[in-house]
């Protein structure tokens, strides 16, 4: 308020002083006009809520098709196949593998 009191003169105002008054005059409807506060809150609400829904949709497009995807397709072209997610051939019953090992007492002790 005080610089708005000390450039109110008109020669004194720059072309973007006016942002300056707008937002005292919004700081005072919303202080003192508590109905209309209530309606400017919804509508930014309403604002920022679907702006905030539309960044987050860009930016998980853009995490998955730029970074994800172009990942997977390198891997796949030109890596080996990772033996965890490898196909089952069609005679195998199972994915899990056989180990006939025999454990001791020592095994038990210390397991890593």
């Amino acid at each position: 308020m005080v610089f708005l009191y000390q450039k109110y003169k008109a020669e004194n105002f720059n072309s973007l002083d006016w942002l300056v008054v707008v937002a005292a005059l919004l700081l005072i409807i919303l202080l003192f006009v508590f109905p209309l506060a209530k309606i400017i809150y919804k509508v930014w609400s309403l604002v920022t809520t679907s702006i905030g829904r539309l960044i987050s949709k860009i930016a998980l497009f853009i995490i998955y098709f730029g970074i994800f995807w172009p990942t997977a397709l390198i891997r796949k072209m030109f890596g080996k196949g990772n033996q965890f997610y490898r196909q089952k051939k069609s005679d195998e019953l199972t994915y899990f593998s056989n180990r006939n090992k025999k454990f001791n007492t020592d095994d038990f002790k210390n397991p890593w």
